[in-house]
């Protein structure tokens, strides 16, 4: 007999990971065909555009998500570290630019001149979002594994702190920071991106919260407060 085709597990998860995919691929597709129709697409106040570079992240880490609709155990866990080490190595030396205050020519400003930027370094993607996908990639790599009480609380927090990034930013859209306050950190982050990062976040959570580590520890909760 043939091998049998893998049946497909739709899951909260992997369908917020097919959204994100698809979203990255997008504003990847309008970036580099130069489509100012679609990347100004809910637009106001000036507010920024998601980045090339945030946007290859964003399709990253939701094909890592997507992963588990068709892959299993192994090769789920082989596919998804491919997948978090290039967002870790990308959102990386995003981060080593803006800490050395370098330009290691990878924010690609040439894809950035069909929106209106005033942007001191066009393409590059702020502080917080870079932060934001090291921390993706980490709970990416980590959350399949077996969990202690240390790794299992540095993945829920970094999954809380991806979260409150994305938060943090939409509300600065939200009373156009970038106005009042130009050089805050959180400024340059496009409301669209602080949407995806929140929506990152709670694929995250979905996907973790069905980990055996994470239901042994509920299970184990439930029983001491049984037994007090």
């Amino acid at each position: 007999r043939g091998c049998r085709p893998p049946v497909m597990r739709i899951t909260a998860s992997s369908l917020l990971g097919i959204g994100l995919l698809l979203y990255g691929v997008v504003v990847v597709v309008a970036r580099i065909a130069g489509l100012p129709a679609l990347l100004d697409a809910g637009r106001e106040g000036g507010s920024r555009q998601t980045q090339l570079n945030g946007a290859l992240c964003f399709a990253l880490v939701g094909a890592a998500l997507a992963a588990e609709a068709f892959l299993r155990n192994g090769r789920l866990r082989i596919v998804r570290a491919g997948f978090a080490g290039a967002v870790a190595v990308l959102a990386g030396l995003i981060l080593l630019q803006h800490v050395l205050q370098l330009d290691l020519g990878i924010d690609l400003p040439q894809f950035h001149g069909s929106v209106a930027d005033d942007a001191a370094n066009p393409g590059r993607v702020s502080l917080p979002t870079a932060v934001a996908f090291l921390l993706g990639a980490f709970v990416l790599m980590r959350m399949g594994r077996g969990q202690g009480i240390r790794g299992g609380l540095a993945v829920q927090g970094a999954t809380i702190a991806i979260f409150l990034n994305g938060l943090i930013g939409f509300g600065g859209q939200a009373i156009h920071l970038r106005l009042m306050y130009p050089e805050s950190t959180f400024a340059p982050m496009a409301r669209f991106t602080a949407i995806a990062l929140m929506v990152v976040s709670v694929a995250l959570w979905l996907a973790w919260k069905r980990m055996d580590w994470y239901q042994a520890r509920r299970l184990t909760s439930s029983e001491e407060q049984q037994i007090v």
